[in-house]
């Protein structure tokens, strides 16, 4: 071969072997500025749905503060707070004290019953739940027994009665305000809806009658948990209009599932009388924050997810590969 050819070979390689290395430098140009454009787009896009998911939830705790509100300038809670506190403290001498075999058949639903489906919940057990009587007094025997003790309603729908079987005043108000009180709660979906004397903490109304029902947020076996601290949060309200919330934490009295309160007094003539107090399941925030098991549907493909966690980096809501796996 001439060596004019030889060059020219040579040249037309040069020129095809940097049309390659342009060609990989270009495709590898295209495919970074790809990949960025992609992951750019991708972490907006979680951006937008962590901000709607934010703002769901900033409309759901505005639309509970908004009704505990509203519900604690009702008259029906009003009267019933007005009527409820004197009935309940006279509840023993017009029903009569609670006997030694309604005191016994008390400690047995909690050391049955509830420490039954307590563990059943649990991985964590309990050994014996008669503990949590401590400090309840006969007072609180009686009226522990009659709407939950001695309750032909089962476990877990204890709401279901609405008058016990005397003729006490505590009896007779309980059956015309329970109805009511019970359907807003069933119409808005929370777990229990209390209302406590301010002065002795004593919770003179609940819907659900579980364990903390008749007890006292002052002194009782529940004054150090969430729903006392919303109670003393509301006790102390330097305003009428104020609403308290407490973190989503473990609630004995309700099997140690995640529970979150919001309270607010209730103003009597002028004065601070009673508390208000709602418990808050955490089914609706894990709707708004696992999107119903819509995570595809609702942008977040394959893996992604949001989620809740309290002050202690502790996960409180449900995880998507919980759910998934």
């Amino acid at each position: 071969m001439s060596l004019r050819a030889r060059l020219l070979l040579s040249t037309i390689a040069l020129v095809s072997i940097s049309i390659i290395v342009m060609g990989l430098i270009s495709v590898n140009v295209a495919v970074n500025s790809s990949t960025e454009a992609l992951t750019k787009s991708a972490e907006e896009k979680l951006i937008s749905q962590n901000v709607q998911t934010r703002k769901a939830i900033e409309e759901y705790f505005q639309f509970i503060e908004s009704q505990i509100r509203t519900k604690s300038y009702s008259v029906d809670v009003i009267n019933a707070a007005r009527a409820f506190i004197p009935a309940f403290n006279r509840y023993t001498q017009q029903r009569g004290a609670a006997t030694a075999s309604e005191i016994e058949q008390v400690e047995r639903y909690y050391s049955v019953d509830f420490l039954s489906r307590f563990n059943e919940l649990n991985t964590t057990k309990l050994n014996e739940a008669t503990s949590l009587l401590a400090g309840i007094g006969n007072h609180g025997m009686a009226l522990q027994y009659d709407f939950i003790g001695g309750s032909q309603y089962p476990l877990g729908e204890k709401d279901g009665l609405t008058k016990p079987n005397n003729n006490s005043d505590y009896a007779n108000l309980h059956a015309t305000y329970h109805p009511a009180i019970r359907g807003y709660l069933q119409e808005f979906g929370y777990y229990d809806i209390f209302i406590a004397d301010i002065n002795t903490g004593n919770i003179v109304y609940s819907v659900f009658k579980e364990l903390d029902y008749a007890t006292s947020l002052r002194t009782g076996p529940f004054a150090n948990t969430g729903i006392g601290e919303a109670f003393s949060m509301a006790a102390n309200a330097s305003a009428g209009d104020q609403v308290f919330f407490t973190e989503f934490k473990s609630y004995r009295p309700s099997y140690d599932a995640l529970a979150g309160f919001a309270s607010t007094p209730i103003y009597i003539d002028g004065m601070k009388a009673a508390v208000l107090i709602f418990q808050m399941p955490m089914d609706h925030l894990n709707g708004l924050l696992t999107h119903e098991s819509k995570w595809r549907e609702s942008g977040f493909g394959e893996s992604g997810e949001t989620y809740l966690v309290n002050a202690q980096g502790l996960l409180v809501s449900d995880s998507r590969f919980f759910i998934e796996d």
